[in-house]
């Protein structure tokens, strides 16, 4: 079996300017994001990554690995539920998604 570590497969990005930098602004940007159903207001004082935006970059990235039968992907709970809907996921959780 192959082991590989996929850069973007990485969790939701809160900041995309990098000026939300404090724990209470990405808090506040988690709020509003699930607020508004993942999508961002043109008005926002935040800029974080799209749910649109998170499930394209993740599609873009498996596409390198489309020839595997089986893919295992380790990842985070926004990008997860961006192919399932599923309020609550438990850590270690196993999902199966087929794409």
């Amino acid at each position: 079996m192959d082991l590989l570590v996929e850069p973007f497969f990485h969790e939701w990005r809160p900041d995309l300017d990098n000026l939300n930098y404090t724990g209470e602004a990405v808090a506040k940007a988690y709020r509003i994001f699930w607020e508004n159903n993942g999508k961002l207001e043109e008005n926002s004082c935040y800029r974080y990554e799209t749910a649109e935006q998170v499930k394209q970059r993740f599609l873009a990235a498996l596409e390198k690995y489309r020839r595997y039968d089986t893919v295992i992907i380790v990842t985070h709970g926004v990008l997860m539920r961006q192919f399932v809907y599923q309020k609550e996921i438990a850590y270690g959780e196993i999902i199966t998604v087929d794409l």
